[in-house]
């Protein structure tokens, strides 16, 4: 599991006072009776991956009792989707918006224990590391419809995935010591997008080239991993997707 940031703990600060306003465990009491929770939750069920997994349960609804879960899950899962909603209609007034946000309020739907339902989760996004070059290929995907504009309405977007190949996603909440932080903590994750582009690999920088040279560029490095040979071509001003390189390459 990723360290925690500052930026987590100011998070989990927020939605710990938020949980305990009267307007939220009024809306948690009445979702517990409409869906046959009792009022002070379950008892946490001490389960284990192997003893009851038919679907793939995640870790809040392994502590939960069998018939409960059966009934939540049937109909492919349709009631626990319609569960789901009514907790993102509940949190629609805090500020942070996450998958972790959601699970911990569901986590505590469930078994009525503020601590329990914060702790031990994943990062609760006030940040997030954003591979750029994945996000101007999926632009390039976009750009093969025919129905989607001409490649010149992207060269500007290209052109910044270039240079700037990593993007940090920042929460309109979060401060500079949460983004120092962030960044401390998240810097193997940052290095290991920008680090293929700087090496020897990426002679290809800003040449034009051939469909030949193209094939040629790609065989010729076809140890590499595909998504490294494509941000390869892409600093090159070639675009293919995973699949046309995985052709060439085999």
């Amino acid at each position: 599991m990723k360290k925690q940031t500052q930026g987590d703990e100011k998070a989990q600060i927020s939605l710990t006072r938020f949980l305990e306003t009267e307007s939220f465990q009024k809306a948690i009491l009445a979702l517990r009776k409409k869906y046959k929770i009792p009022a002070d939750g379950f008892p946490r069920i001490d389960r284990s991956v192997d003893d009851f997994n038919p679907y793939g349960l995640t870790t809040q609804l392994k502590g939960l009792p069998i018939p409960f879960v059966e009934k939540l899950l049937k109909d492919n899962q349709c009631r626990h989707r319609v569960l789901q909603q009514a907790v993102k209609d509940i949190i629609k007034k805090f500020p942070l918006k996450s998958k972790s946000v959601l699970l911990s309020i569901e986590d505590y739907l469930f078994y009525n224990n503020i601590d329990e339902a914060i702790k031990n989760k994943e990062s609760f996004q006030m940040f997030s590391v954003i591979d750029f070059l994945d996000e101007a290929n999926s632009f390039h995907e976009m750009m093969t419809d025919p129905e989607a504009p001409g490649p010149s309405s992207f060269n500007g977007y290209f052109d910044t995935a270039y240079i700037y190949p990593v993007v940090i996603g920042i929460h309109p909440d979060a401060t500079q010591r949460d983004l120092i932080d962030f960044i401390k903590n998240s810097w193997g994750e940052i290095e290991s997008i920008k680090t293929p582009l700087k090496s020897k690999g990426l002679n290809v920088r800003r040449t034009k080239i051939g469909i030949k040279e193209r094939n040629t560029f790609i065989y010729e490095n076809r140890n590499k991993k595909i998504k490294q040979i494509r941000r390869m071509l892409a600093d090159g001003g070639k675009f293919l997707d995973d699949g046309a390189i995985g052709k060439i390459i085999s």
